[in-house]
């Protein structure tokens, strides 16, 4: 738990949902506030493949990256406002 904030953080919090297109990814975490508000927060993240064969992940995206986090980020938002009934 985030003394700042009051938010629950920590190895007790998993993700809602994990988006994936190709090597693009959107995770969506939910959280309550201390006014017991819940609300959603959600990460980005590319992966790619290291030199050694490793893959590794980045919040970094390059041009040709950005019509599909574009189109993800909109996939993301329709999940929420689903998930809130439409509030978001």
């Amino acid at each position: 738990m985030s003394a700042r904030f009051g938010f629950q953080t920590g190895p007790e919090s998993v993700p809602v949902t994990t988006i994936q297109h190709g090597r693009l990814k959107a995770v969506i975490w939910e959280f309550e506030d201390l006014d017991r508000i819940v609300s959603c927060n959600v990460t980005f993240s590319r992966t790619y493949d290291e030199d050694d064969r490793e893959f590794r992940a980045t919040d970094r995206f390059g041009a040709d990256d950005l019509v599909a986090l574009g189109e993800l980020v909109d996939e993301a938002h329709q999940f929420i406002r689903n998930r809130q009934g439409g509030a978001a």
